[in-house]
């Protein structure tokens, strides 16, 4: 397969994310970049999220500064098996803010194929 077919084949990866429960399943082997965003609301109640890969603990995203309105925000890049999956997770003991505003945020994009 050529690459341009792969890229055209792959433009929206949105078609590999279960967003129901939010597993990312790779399509094909290569070299992904994830974005995540955390965002909690309330006094004395820290914000955290954490970032999976095939079921294991990757890294995490932390806000404990006191007050009200506290967000995290985190980046990796990794080179990818397909079928593997990424999805994030929330930190025991934290919460986060839902709202209109679409302050949560898992997003990702392949950099380029193997």
């Amino acid at each position: 397969m050529q690459s341009t077919e792969i890229q055209s084949e792959l433009k929206d990866l949105k078609a590999y994310l279960d967003s129901w429960q939010g597993i990312f399943t790779v399509p094909v082997k290569g070299v992904y970049r994830f974005f995540f965003t955390g965002f909690g609301w309330g006094d004395g109640i820290p914000c955290g999220v954490l970032l999976h890969l095939n079921n294991n603990y990757l890294m995490g995203s932390y806000d404990n500064n006191p007050g009200p309105g506290r967000g995290s925000t985190n980046m990796i890049t990794l080179e990818l098996e397909v079928g593997a999956i990424i999805y994030m997770g929330l930190s025991k003991g934290r919460l986060l803010h839902v709202s209109p505003g679409n302050y949560n945020l898992f997003s990702g994009r392949l950099l380029f194929t193997l």
